[in-house]
C-alpha cells in the first residue's frame, strides 16, 4: 500500500505546497541601492605602539601569542595574591625600582626571585603593569 501511495500525485502537491519556488524580488526594496556604510572608529590596535626606549637597562619579552608575561596568581587558598613577570632580560634591578616608582609600591612588596629571575609582586596588579609596560612599548 505505501508503494502505490508514493506513485499518486497528493505527495507531490504537497511538497510543493511546502516549499516555495525560488522567485527573485523584483520589488522597489530589491532594486534600491544598499545603504553606504557607517564610519567606524579603527580597531584598536593590540600590537606594540613602538619600539621600547633602547636606553633601558631591560626588556620585556613577549610570549608566542604576543601577550605580555604577566601573571596573577593566588596562592593559599585565595588568601595571598600575587602578580609574576616574566620573561625579563637585562638589569633586573633597575626594571624592579622602575617597577614600584611607577606603581608606588614599598621594598618589602617586589621581590627578584633569583632562581628564576622572576619578578614577584605582592598584590593583583596585573592589569596596571601590563598598560605600563605596554606604555613603554614592549
Amino acid at each position: 500500500m505505501l508503494p502505490s501511495l508514493l506513485r499518486t500525485a497528493a505527495p507531490r502537491r504537497l511538497l510543493q505546497q511546502l516549499t516555495p519556488s525560488f522567485r527573485p524580488l523584483t520589488t522597489a526594496a530589491a532594486t534600491a541601492q544598499p545603504p553606504p556604510p557607517l564610519a567606524t572608529p579603527p580597531a584598536p590596535s593590540t600590537s606594540r605602539p613602538g619600539p621600547p626606549d633602547p636606553r633601558l637597562p631591560y626588556f620585556v619579552s613577549r610570549t608566542p601569542f604576543k601577550k605580555l608575561a604577566v601573571y596573577a596568581l593566588n596562592k593559599r587558598g585565595g588568601s595571598l595574591k600575587l602578580t609574576m613577570v616574566k620573561k625579563i632580560e637585562g638589569d633586573k634591578a633597575a626594571f624592579k625600582s622602575a617597577l614600584m616608582k611607577e606603581l608606588r609600591l614599598e621594598a618589602d612588596q617586589v621581590r627578584i626571585k633569583v632562581p628564576t629571575g622572576h619578578i614577584e609582586v605582592s598584590g593583583n596588579y596585573a592589569n596596571e603593569i601590563t598598560s605600563w609596560l605596554a606604555k613603554q612599548g614592549f
